[in-house]
């Protein structure tokens, strides 16, 4: 059953109070190789860049130990 329109207008509402985007710019080609490796790997881009920047945080928070 899809989503229904008050759960779509729901959802907009917390995304545009929660959320927001960070993002790169990179040669189409990398961004063809990244995807492609992602896909191998059976992940995606954001799961992998967001498995990146958690890791670049936790560093970090470990050097200011």
């Amino acid at each position: 059953m899809p989503p229904s329109e008050a759960h779509k207008r729901a959802s907009k509402k917390w995304d545009a109070a929660n959320m927001t985007n960070l993002s790169i710019k990179v040669r189409r080609t990398y961004a063809d190789q990244i995807r492609e490796a992602a896909a191998t790997a059976g992940t995606t881009p954001a799961a992998i860049m967001r498995k990146a920047i958690d890791q670049f945080m936790q560093d970090v928070q470990e050097q200011k130990k």
